[in-house]
């Protein structure tokens, strides 16, 4: 039996591709579940029609992203920490720190996005990746000053 599957399936395939799947495991799995529908043709067309949909939004959001990055580019991003004299930090920046000052500064950055090799643990400047994007990232300069 052909079908589209609606959900991602383990061992099966992802969501939206069509499968030739045996009777007995569509009727008595899959379909009852929905995770996957009969592929009639009304069906792919419609699954036509949203992958066209898809794929423009894709590309919206890529344009997005990719903008972002640009401003992103080369941009100061300053946090206080508790530090000793020397400049060590009482504890780190990390990613979560570097975003919330991100957010102050007006850019919506997601946490995950951030790219650290390790933790800035002493005050001072720091480049830092945003990758935003499989295609689109920007480096960023981090500036820890003494609270």
């Amino acid at each position: 039996m052909r079908v589209i599957l609606l959900r991602d399936v383990d061992k099966i395939g992802k969501a939206n591709e069509i499968k030739e799947i045996a009777d007995g495991f569509a009727r008595n799995f899959l379909l009852p579940r929905h995770l996957a529908k009969i592929a009639i043709p009304q069906a792919l067309k419609e699954l036509e029609a949203n992958r066209n949909k898809s794929e423009e939004h894709n590309e919206k959001e890529l344009d997005i992203l990719e903008n972002l990055a640009r401003k992103l580019q080369g941009i100061n991003v300053i946090i206080k920490a508790k530090a000793l004299q020397n400049g060590k930090l009482y504890g780190s920046v990390g990613a979560q720190e570097i975003m919330a000052g991100l957010r102050a500064m007006g850019y919506a950055v997601l946490a995950g996005q951030i790219i650290l090799t390790s933790l800035v643990k002493t005050t001072g400047k720091t480049s830092v990746i945003v990758k935003l994007s499989p295609s689109a990232s920007a480096s960023i300069n981090i500036i820890v000053e003494k609270e």
